[in-house]
């Protein structure tokens, strides 16, 4: 008992009150999750991701987040996302690696996140924008292997807020053309219809998303079209820019 206690990586669950263990992963259904080097090989093939984090799953429970208010519409579409079955769609979500540098803090998640994930699914890593997670993507090769997306793709769309213009901006224009949308920072829900008509306006077939929550639904969105394949890409363009621009990057921002 004692070494089952020692090797616990858990806390209390807030759900449960019960104590969770990595042990205790096959127990609750957590459904494997394809890694990140196998996400981003798979979108290069063409596939849109919409990724689910922490606070992804509590908005689609009905609960607010920092960058968007509680709503009902958007809580729904998440819902409707996670439960998506397009076939050029990935559905990522936390992989519960039990080698990630953050596994203590995912794992007390694993039962709230069991009990909202469909079963029977191949699911992916929504931790590919998340280098802090695992030592093994915190490295200039892992970031090249993401630029891969971009690559020799032309002109792409880059929709984001304010938060991550400079530095994706910088790290995807170093390559390629780059047709701008803009996005709030705070409730880009609220515009998602014009962020959508503006993708598909500006012709492109590749659309690089980071606009927080709102990424995930809009993703979704542009795989149901089948013009646009949508990246949902997060908040990396500070540690892209460090490991692919280096000492040309003009942004002095950490990681």
């Amino acid at each position: 008992m004692g070494s089952v206690i020692a090797n616990c990586y858990g806390s209390l669950s807030q759900k449960t009150g019960c104590k969770i263990c990595l042990r205790c992963l096959k127990d609750t259904k957590y459904p494997p999750v394809k890694g990140e080097v196998e996400t981003l090989l798979k979108i290069r093939k063409g596939n849109s991701i919409a990724r689910f984090g922490d606070g992804e799953m509590g908005v689609s429970e009905g609960s607010g987040y920092t960058r968007e208010d509680q709503n009902q519409l958007l809580s729904e579409e998440l819902k409707r996302v996670l439960h998506s079955k397009l076939d050029n769609l990935l559905i990522g979500i936390p992989t519960m690696d039990p080698k990630g540098t953050k596994i203590k803090n995912w794992i007390r998640h694993c039962v709230r996140y069991s009990q909202l994930i469909p079963k029977n699914k191949q699911y992916w890593s929504s931790l590919i924008s998340r280098p802090d997670c695992g030592a093994w993507m915190l490295n200039r090769e892992y970031a090249q292997e993401m630029q891969k997306i971009w690559l020799d793709r032309g002109k792409v769309t880059v929709v984001c807020s304010e938060g991550q213009r400079n530095k994706l901006l910088q790290v995807i224009q170093y390559t390629n053309e780059v047709d701008l949308v803009d996005a709030p920072w705070r409730n880009a829900y609220q515009e998602i219809d014009r962020l959508q008509r503006e993708v598909l306006e500006a012709g492109n077939d590749l659309a690089i998303l980071s606009h927080g929550v709102s990424a995930t639904c809009l993703a979704h969105r542009l795989a149901k079209g089948k013009q646009v394949q949508g990246v949902d890409i997060g908040s990396i363009g500070g540690f892209l820019a460090k490991m692919l621009i280096g000492d040309k990057w003009n942004e002095g921002d950490k990681v």
